[in-house]
C-alpha cells in the first residue's frame, strides 16, 4: 500500500523519510457518543480568606456535560486560564487592554468583561461528548491581572486555592450540604471523584500544580476545604514555573506539558522545567507517566480563543501556524486532539481508550491530522520509578566518568559534561567527519562485567541539536549500539529510524526522547550488558547533547506487543526554513514615552498596613503577560507589582522600606518581562528620585 502524502508536505517540497510504515497513535478528533449541554454558575464576589485575604474574588465557571448523564458517574476535568486583561474593547479581534474588572468587578463604558474561561470551549465541548463533565473556571476577579504578593508574585498559589474552592463547592452541592445554583445539583451529583483531571494554561498551569500541592499539604494554607478526590492527570499549556515561593511539581500523577515553540510571552519555555525536575524523582508510582509535547509554529495565546491578538511576532527557523490576530484553527486542532487523547488514555477503567495515550509516546508517530498540520517533538518517560526505569548514565559526574564511576571512552569527538538551563545534565558532543571510529562509549560496569537487563523492553535517551550544527532543514544522523561485558557489539541502528533531529526550532535548548525497543538490537546478551555506544558515522559533522540514558521495563500505556511491529519513525510535515515572517522584535520602547511617577504610600484597605510603592508609567502601555514583570532600579530587582486602578499604562512595584533607603538617587530604572537576561520586552523608565512623591 502506498501512503498518500499530505498536501502540506507536497506543496512545500519536503523530502520525507522512506519508512512510511511507522505505527501511528490514534486521532482523538472524532466526536464522542454523547450529546452535550452547557450551563454556568456565578456567585457574588466576596472576601474569601481561603483564597486571598486582601481582596475580593469570585466563583464563576462555564460547565459542559453529557446531556443524558442523569445519575451516572462521570469524570471531572477542571480548566484554569492564565493571565490576561479582564476588560476589552472592539471585536474580531478584541483588545483586552484593561484590568478594571480585577479590582472593581466592572468595566468602563464601551468595554466588556473578558470571558477568559470561555477560550477553551472548543476542547470542553469535545471532552463532554466523550462523557466528561468539564468545569472551566473564570479567575478574573482579584487574581487575573491582579497585583502579586510576597511569595506569590503571579498569584498562582491563589489560583490553586481557587480551584480547590470550586471542588469543595461542587462536592457540597452534590452531597446536598449547601444549596447549589440552578441546574448544578444533578451535575455535581454525577461527578466521579475518583476520576479528576486538571488543565492549566500559562499561569493556570502552575496554578493547577498548586492545587495538587495543597491537596497533598493541606497544612500549608490553613482554612482550605479540600474534598476527597483522586487526581488522574494534569495537562498544561505553555506554563510558567517558579513564580511562587513553593516549588510545584506533579508528583504521583500522569502529567504533560504542551509547549508552543513560537511562544512570545513565556518565551523561555519554562514549562519544561517541572519535567526536568520530575524525571529525577525515583519514588514516583510506576504508572505516573511524564511527557512534553512541543508544537512547532504555535504561539502562546491562540490556544485560548478569547485571546485574540498574537503574543508572538516570529518563529525561530520555521513557519508559524497562526496569523497576527483572530486565532489559530490549527492550534485548536492540536489542542483538541492532544487534551482529549490525554484524558481518554489515562483513565484505567476505560481499557479500550488506553490506545489514545500513544499520542505522547515517541514509539508512535502522531496522527495524520496532526502530522499534516505541524511538527511535534516529544519528551517522554512511562515512569521515573526505579521499579520501571534503570538509569544507565545521567552525565552527572565529571567529563569522562559515568554515573557509576566507570570511565567512559571517546574517539575523534569532543565531549564535555554540561548543565543546560536550570537542571539538565548532559554530554555535549561535537564531531567534524564521519568515521566508524568516532564514538562515545558510556560504560555501566568495568570491562569483563555486565548487568542483567533482560527484563527491560526499551532503551531511552534524550537528544538535542545545537544551533548551527547543520542546516536547519537537514536532519542530523548518527548510530547507536549496545555492547556486552566483553565488548561484543550488537547490531548498529540509525537514530533516524526513530526520530528526526532537525532544527532547533527555538532559541532555548530543547530535547527529544529517543525510545528504541531492545528487540531491535540483534546479537546482544542482555543478561550481561556493559555499554551503550554512540557512533558518529553518518552525518559528516554535528553538535548535539545527549542526556538521561536509561532502560525501561515499560513500552508505555496502551502498548501491546510492540516488538512485533516495525520501529516507529517520526515523520514531519512542512519545510523547516527561516520564517518569512521572522524579524527581530521591536521591543525597546523609547524612554521618552516612559517615566517614573514617584513614590506612593499605600494603606491596605483590608489589613490597614502601610507599604511603599514605586509608580511608573508608559504611554504605550505595559501589556498583560503571563511572565512576571521585573523592575530593575540600580542593581536591585523588584517583582511584586500591580496595575494602578486597572490601567495598564501605569504600574506600581512594592518596595520594602529596608531596601528603599539603600537605592541611590539617579539610579537607572528598567522594566523587564521574564528573565532579565533573555527578556524580549524591555522598557527604559528613567532615573530614580527618592524625593518625588505621589
Amino acid at each position: 500500500m502506498v501512503k498518500k502524502l499530505s498536501l502540506y508536505a507536497i506543496t512545500l517540497g519536503l523530502a520525507l523519510p522512506l519508512n512510511l510504515l511507522a505505527p501511528k497513535a490514534p486521532s482523538a478528533l472524532d466526536k464522542g457518543p454523547n450529546n452535550i449541554a452547557t450551563t454556568e454558575y456565578r456567585l457574588p464576589a466576596t472576601l474569601d480568606t481561603a483564597i486571598l485575604a486582601d481582596r475580593k474574588t469570585e466563583i464563576w465557571a462555564r460547565v459542559f456535560y453529557p446531556a443524558s448523564h442523569g445519575h451516572s458517574s462521570n469524570p471531572l476535568i477542571v480548566f484554569l486560564h492564565g493571565n490576561h486583561g479582564t476588560c476589552g474593547t472592539g471585536s474580531n479581534p478584541r483588545s483586552d487592554n484593561n484590568c478594571q474588572y480585577t479590582e472593581t468587578g466592572t468595566c468602563a463604558e464601551g468595554s466588556i468583561v473578558t470571558p477568559n474561561h470561555e477560550g477553551y470551549n472548543y476542547v470542553a465541548e469535545h471532552l463532554a461528548s466523550w462523557g466528561f463533565i468539564v468545569i472551566s473556571i473564570n479567575a478574573n476577579r482579584g487574581i487575573t491581572c491582579g497585583g502579586g504578593i510576597t511569595g506569590d508574585g503571579g498569584l498562582n498559589l491563589a489560583r490553586g486555592r481557587l480551584v480547590l474552592k470550586h471542588l469543595a463547592l461542587l462536592s457540597e452541592w452534590g452531597r446536598g450540604k449547601t444549596n447549589p445554583p440552578d441546574g448544578m445539583e444533578a451535575i455535581a451529583r454525577g461527578i466521579d471523584w475518583n476520576k479528576v483531571g486538571f488543565v492549566g494554561h500559562s499561569r493556570g498551569g502552575e496554578g493547577v500544580r498548586a492545587a495538587w500541592y495543597y491537596t497533598n499539604h493541606p497544612s500549608a494554607y490553613p482554612g482550605l476545604s479540600i474534598p476527597p478526590y483522586q487526581l488522574r492527570g494534569i495537562y498544561e499549556i505553555g506554563s510558567v514555573d517558579g513564580q511562587t515561593s513553593i516549588q510545584l511539581n506533579a508528583e504521583g500523577v500522569v502529567w504533560n506539558q504542551m509547549l508552543p515553540m513560537c511562544d512570545g510571552d513565556v518565551s523561555d519555555l519554562q514549562g519544561r522545567f517541572p519535567y526536568e525536575r520530575m524525571i529525577g524523582m525515583k519514588n514516583e508510582p510506576p504508572n505516573a507517566q511524564k511527557s512534553l509535547y512541543f508544537v512547532w509554529g504555535a504561539n502562546h495565546n491562540f490556544f485560548n480563543t478569547e485571546w485574540q491578538t498574537s503574543d508572538s511576532r516570529s518563529c525561530t527557523n520555521h513557519e508559524p501556524i497562526f496569523p497576527s490576530s483572530g486565532g489559530s484553527p490549527a492550534q485548536q486542532l492540536i489542542a483538541k486532539n492532544a487534551i482529549t487523547a490525554f484524558f481518554l488514555g489515562l483513565m484505567p477503567e476505560a481499557a479500550a481508550y488506553r490506545k489514545f495515550a500513544l499520542n505522547f509516546n515517541p514509539l508512535y508517530s502522531t496522527p495524520d491530522a496532526v502530522l499534516n498540520t505541524t511538527r511535534i517533538e516529544r519528551e517522554f518517560t512511562p515512569s521515573t520509578s526505579e521499579q520501571v526505569t534503570a538509569v544507565f548514565d545521567a552525565f552527572d559526574k565529571d567529563t569522562g566518568i559515568s554515573t557509576y564511576g566507570i570511565p567512559n571512552r571517546a574517539e575523534n569527538i569532543t565531549v564535555k559534561h554540561i548543565t543546560t538551563d536550570r537542571f539538565q545534565r548532559a554530554a555535549d558532543i561535537a564531531w567534524n567527519h564521519p568515521t566508524q571510529i568516532a564514538y562515545l562509549e558510556s560504560n555501566w560496569t568495568p570491562y569483563g562485567a555486565g548487568r542483567d537487563i533482560s527484563a527491560a523492553k526499551v532503551l531511552e535517551f534524550r537528544v538535542s541539536k545545537a544551533n548551527g550544527s547543520s542546516p536547519i532543514n537537514e536532519p542530523l544522523d548518527f548510530s547507536v549500539e549496545l555492547a556486552d561485558a566483553n565488548g561484543n557489539p550488537s547490531s548498529r541502528l540509525k537514530i533516524s529510524s526513530y526520530v528526526d533531529i532537525i532544527g532547533p526550532g527555538n532559541t532555548q535548548r530543547t530535547f527529544q526522547t529517543v525510545r528504541i525497543p531492545l528487540s531491535d538490537f540483534a546479537n546482544i546478551n542482555l543478561k550481561a550488558l556493559r555499554s551503550v555506544r554512540f557512533a558518529f558515522d553518518l552525518s559528516p559533522q554535528g553538535n548535539i547533547a545527549i542526556a538521561n540514558i536509561q532502560f525501561s521495563r515499560s513500552f508505555g500505556v496502551g502498548v501491546e506487543n510492540f516488538e512485533m511491529q516495525r520501529p516507529a519513525q517520526k515523520i514531519y510535515a512542512g519545510r523547516i526554513t527561516p520564517s518569512r515572517f521572522h524579524s527581530e522584535m521591536k521591543n525597546k520602547v523609547e524612554s521618552i514615552q516612559n517615566q517614573f511617577l514617584g513614590l506612593h504610600t499605600l494603606v491596605n484597605s483590608y489589613t490597614g498596613s502601610e507599604s511603599t510603592e514605586m509608580w511608573i508609567e508608559s504611554r504605550v502601555g505595559f501589556p498583560v503577560r503571563d511572565e512576571l514583570p521585573y523592575l530593575l532600579v540600580g542593581q536591585k530587582y523588584f517583582s511584586v507589582a500591580h496595575y494602578i486602578s486597572g490601567n495598564t499604562s501605569r504600574m506600581a512595584f512594592s518596595i520594602p522600606m529596608n531596601e528603599l533607603k539603600n537605592i541611590r538617587s539617579g539610579s537607572a530604572m528598567t522594566l523587564f518581562y521574564g528573565n532579565p537576561n533573555t527578556s524580549n520586552l524591555t522598557y527604559q523608565i528613567g532615573l530614580f528620585d527618592p524625593n518625588k512623591k505621589i
